[in-house]
């Protein structure tokens, strides 16, 4: 957590709390989503966005990659800043509704009707698609 500031209450509590620290339980991956050996892993030590301080943007635009696809946590924080920062950088952005969450439902479903769905597309099986 050496290289974690505390300049917001995440990363504060993460300090604090020693949370998400790599060789924990916590920082795991759950044994349903075992990368393969096709998939590609990068890892990073800080921040909430996975665009920033990683190598990501650029194997992406190596491997000719125009659409991401996002799912996970959390729709009020990690997802909102990674669909951002793609769309910014050029990316067609897909959130996956289905697969994220947020710290209540009521949080995620302002951010993914009001906000998420100006910037992607949003795919779920419990919303209608664009007309």
């Amino acid at each position: 957590m050496a290289d974690v500031k505390a300049n917001s209450l995440l990363a504060a509590l993460a300090r604090k709390h020693g949370a998400v620290v790599a060789g924990t339980p916590q920082a795991q991956i759950v044994p349903e989503l075992t990368p393969s050996s096709q998939d590609f892993v990068i890892k990073r030590s800080s921040g909430l966005i996975g665009f920033i301080g990683t190598s990501l943007d650029a194997m992406l635009r190596r491997m000719n990659v125009e659409t991401i696809v996002i799912a996970g946590v959390s729709t009020d924080v990690a997802m909102t800043g990674c669909a951002m920062v793609a769309t910014d950088l050029g990316y067609r952005v897909v959130i996956v509704e289905d697969c994220t969450a947020a710290s209540d439902p009521a949080t995620h479903e302002v951010i993914v009707r009001d906000q998420l769905a100006m910037i992607a597309r949003v795919a779920s099986r419990k919303r209608s698609p664009p007309r």
